[in-house]
C-alpha cells in the first residue's frame, strides 16, 4: 500500500463511525424537533377551537346586543309618537308657566 491509501484507509476507518454516529444524532435530532413541532401544532389548533368557541359566544351576546338595541329603539319611537299624540312638551312648558307666575308657588 502507498502512503496516500495507508492515510485514506486511516481517515476512512477513524472518520466513517463518528460519520455515521453524526448521522444517527441528526437523525434523533430531527425527529425530535418534527415531534416538538407536531406537539405544538397540536397545541395551537387547541387554542384556535378555543379562540373560535369564544368568537362565537360573543356572537351571540352581539346579537343579543343588537335585539335588545332594537327594542330600545322600538320603545323609544313610541314614546315619540305618545309625546306627539298628546303634546306633553307644550304641556309641560304651560304647567312650569303657570307655577312660575303664580304667587302661590313663588320662592319666598
Amino acid at each position: 500500500m502507498s502512503v496516500v491509501e495507508d492515510v485514506r484507509q486511516t481517515l476512512q476507518d477513524f472518520i466513517a463511525p463518528e460519520l455515521r454516529e453524526l448521522k444517527i444524532r441528526m437523525d434523533h435530532l430531527e425527529k425530535s424537533v418534527e415531534d416538538r413541532r407536531q406537539e405544538m401544532q397540536a397545541g395551537f389548533s387547541k387554542i384556535d377551537q378555543k379562540f373560535e368557541k369564544v368568537e362565537q359566544r360573543f356572537e351571540k351576546i352581539d346579537e343579543r346586543f343588537e335585539k335588545i338595541d332594537q327594542r330600545f329603539e322600538n320603545i323609544d319611537q313610541r314614546f315619540d309618537k305618545i309625546d306627539r299624540r298628546f303634546d306633553i312638551d307644550r304641556r309641560f312648558d304651560k304647567i312650569e308657566e303657570y307655577f312660575s307666575t303664580d304667587r302661590r308657588f313663588a320662592p319666598h
